[in-house]
């Protein structure tokens, strides 16, 4: 482990202890670009350093500065300047490789930079983009590579990002409920006997069971919230079936995500108080 990397390991744990999310929630949700915390690594923030630095001196006006032969320290494990060759490398191939349709985006949507056509200026600020990109991929990678963790990863559903603004403004219950539920490590039921901490997976709460052994006909709509604050399809089914469509549907989706984030953060923030078991807390 360099040391950087430590830095950073000390900062995560400062930064669980101020959001209230658990030690096994990974640096992957913290720092990755794709997910909710306006958040940057430090280790990304060295990398993207060290190479402006070497991008300077190579490409410095004067002539006595480029021939100086400057080295730059990186460290051990990651070396600056194949880091900034690689990153010319793939900007070169990019030229010749053309600008590619992304998603649902026509011919011609969207511009990019091209490397040929470049003043130093914008090479710096693109090579520097490129290591940010890198790393990104990386911590993409290692997301995709987590059972429950990065499970989000395969979501197909509106974004929602977290400012600021939210952090300050947002009760820390909301904000540690709502990176658990995104990173599956709430303490539900299914979550404790993966953990080892209960037998039954199953939740006492749901009376679908009861009410179909009665001979009654019963249909289960769950609303999950978790999903960056977003209700699950099945609230839409639901709506549907019983005759709830267009705007008037889309507003009640979005009523009724609010509602049950707001309602499952209070819960959670209060599941340990006596009120809460059976009998109180003598069991009387």
């Amino acid at each position: 482990m360099t040391s950087v990397e430590r830095v950073e390991r000390k900062i995560n744990k400062y930064l669980q202890r101020w959001l209230g999310i658990p030690p096994s929630f990974t640096s992957v949700g913290l720092y990755i670009r794709s997910g909710q915390l306006p958040l940057s690594s430090v280790v990304e923030k060295f990398k993207v350093a060290k190479c402006r630095v070497i991008m300077t001196y190579r490409d410095f006006q004067d002539e006595q500065v480029r021939q100086a032969g400057i080295l730059t320290r990186s460290g051990r494990k990651w070396a600056a300047d194949s880091s900034v060759a690689r990153a010319e490398s793939m900007l070169k191939l990019r030229d010749i490789r053309g600008t590619p349709c992304t998603g649902r985006q026509g011919l011609g949507t969207s511009h990019i930079q091209q490397w040929g056509k470049a003043g130093s200026k914008d090479r710096r600020a693109m090579i520097q983009e490129e290591v940010r990109n890198l790393e990104e991929e990386g911590r993409r990678v290692r997301a995709v590579e987590l059972a429950s963790q990065g499970a989000w990863t395969k979501w197909d559903s509106p974004k929602r990002k977290i400012t600021w603004g939210d952090l300050w403004r947002l009760e820390p219950f909301r904000i540690s409920f709502l990176l658990r539920s995104v990173y599956d490590t709430l303490p539900t039921p299914t979550n404790l006997h993966k953990w080892g901490l209960r037998e039954d997976p199953l939740c006492k709460l749901c009376g679908e069971r009861d009410c179909r052994g009665k001979g009654w006909q019963a249909w289960l709509f769950p609303v999950e919230v978790g999903c960056r604050g977003f209700p699950a399809q099945s609230v839409w089914r639901m709506l549907t079936a019983i005759g709830v469509r267009g705007r008037e549907r889309k507003m009640t989706v979005r009523r009724m995500g609010e509602a049950a984030e707001k309602a499952s953060c209070w819960l959670w923030s209060r599941r340990e108080e006596s009120s809460w078991k059976p009998g109180g807390v003598d069991g009387q």
